[in-house]
């Protein structure tokens, strides 16, 4: 099974950037980009049903047709990667539902993020 990507992109070179080299260096990604500016893109996103999005930070603040909230409800298990281009660092949002019988789940859940928060991405500096 392919890999579903979309990027919502505001015509930004950035994302058309980002479009481009994945769809030439990943092809096993099946790569879509739709423009956050439209008000039809969360239609359009449920047809797709992508596994991640990634966004440029700056589309995703000012889009009214489209919220994390928005895209959260819809895709209850989504990663968000967001970028921009103030920045070297890449925002992961990960969503997920769990079943919860009580408190102690709870609880269970907060240990285990508190011990398995994301670190750093190797750095390619040398």
């Amino acid at each position: 099974m392919l890999n579903k990507i979309t990027v919502l992109m505001s015509q930004s070179l950035l994302a058309q950037g980002i479009v481009s080299r994945l769809r030439r260096t990943a092809p096993a990604l099946e790569v879509e980009a739709l423009d956050i500016e439209q008000p039809d893109v969360c239609e359009k996103l449920l047809l797709i049903q992508p596994r991640t999005l990634i966004v440029e930070t700056e589309a995703l603040a000012k889009s009214p047709y489209c919220t994390i909230d928005d895209l959260f409800r819809q895709f209850p298990n989504l990663t968000v990667i967001e970028v921009t281009l103030e920045t070297p660092r890449i925002q992961l949002i990960q969503s997920g539902q769990l079943e919860s019988r009580d408190f102690g789940d709870l609880l269970s859940l907060l240990e285990r993020t508190d011990t398995n928060a994301p670190g750093a991405l190797p750095s390619t500096a040398g």
